[in-house]
């Protein structure tokens, strides 16, 4: 267990705000040009907080979120589940 784990707990209800603004200028930063074919990397997605705006930006697109972080692998594992194309490792 590493740090990041142990806050994956409090980490949608503390960081995911606070980094909102951030998150939603860099989906808009990567949807404003046109993006190479293939899976959509996320590294260090944490929770993957901006799964929900990738989604919406490029619907169809596989997603992959990348963490190192068992404890937030789980947490964006469980928000990325039911939805077609997005797979967290």
């Amino acid at each position: 267990m590493n740090h990041w784990d142990e806050a994956a707990d409090g980490y949608d209800a503390y960081f995911v705000p606070r980094f909102a603004p951030w998150v939603s200028g860099a989906v808009r930063a990567i949807a404003a040009g046109p993006l190479p074919p293939g899976p959509i990397l996320v590294p260090c997605c944490g929770t993957f907080p901006e799964l929900d705006a990738l989604l919406a930006h490029f619907p169809g697109r596989e997603l992959v979120g990348i963490d190192l972080s068992a404890g937030m692998v789980d947490r964006a594992r469980r928000r990325a589940a039911g939805r077609p194309g997005v797979t967290v490792v």
